[in-house]
């Protein structure tokens, strides 16, 4: 992760983890037991306005970061970076694919920008953590299919009801290893088994 500081001398934070889409996937926690996770559905644009997505997002990332500080504790938020997907030559048709219209990636940009000032705001570390990693983090190769990670996270003990909220667990895995290396220990011995394999 970018930036992330040491806390080896200190207590660690208590961790928002976020997997941000239309339906953005949640997963807060210390690390001294299971976290919590959740989703969070954003409405539709109107007449092609985002405002109304960014607005409810704002308002819910404020309201998990007042959560968390209510218990007393430091505060991160971490994200998965959007990714741009690379277009691809269609032989058949021959032209160039867009996997993702502009749309889609104004849209995604916009809700890491929410999140950015939210924490700015708020005096909250905000870091992002590559979507590779993420994948590595959970299910153990980058390859990692959305049943893959959902699959590891069930076998962890968590109750998933969809793939985002797998996803922001990866997401919290990873910042476990930065923020809190002992706790990190103890869920990576549920993720990978005694024998070192995915369980």
């Amino acid at each position: 992760m970018e930036g992330a500081r040491s806390v080896e001398a200190h207590r660690a934070p208590f961790i928002v983890a976020l997997d941000l889409a239309t339906c953005t996937g949640w997963c807060m926690g210390d690390g001294s037991k299971l976290p919590a996770v959740g989703h969070i559905r954003l409405p539709q644009p109107i007449d092609g306005d985002r405002g109304n997505m960014f607005d409810k997002l704002r308002w819910f990332i404020i309201d998990k970061i007042t959560t968390a500080r209510g218990l007393g504790r430091d505060v991160v938020v971490v994200l998965e970076k959007p990714i741009l997907p690379k277009p691809w030559w269609d032989k058949v048709e021959r032209k160039w694919v867009w996997p993702t219209n502009i749309e889609t990636t104004m849209l995604l940009q916009g809700l890491v920008a929410i999140v950015e000032q939210v924490c700015f705001e708020m005096e909250v570390d905000c870091e992002c953590v590559d979507v590779g990693t993420v994948k590595v983090a959970l299910a153990g190769f980058g390859g990692a299919k959305k049943a893959d990670m959902v699959h590891v996270a069930r076998k962890c003990g968590l109750t998933i009801e969809v793939d985002d909220e797998a996803d922001a667990f990866a997401v919290f895995l990873c910042a476990l290893r930065v923020y809190n290396r002992r706790a990190s220990e103890r869920f990576d011995a549920l993720v990978w088994g005694s024998r070192g394999a995915l369980l």
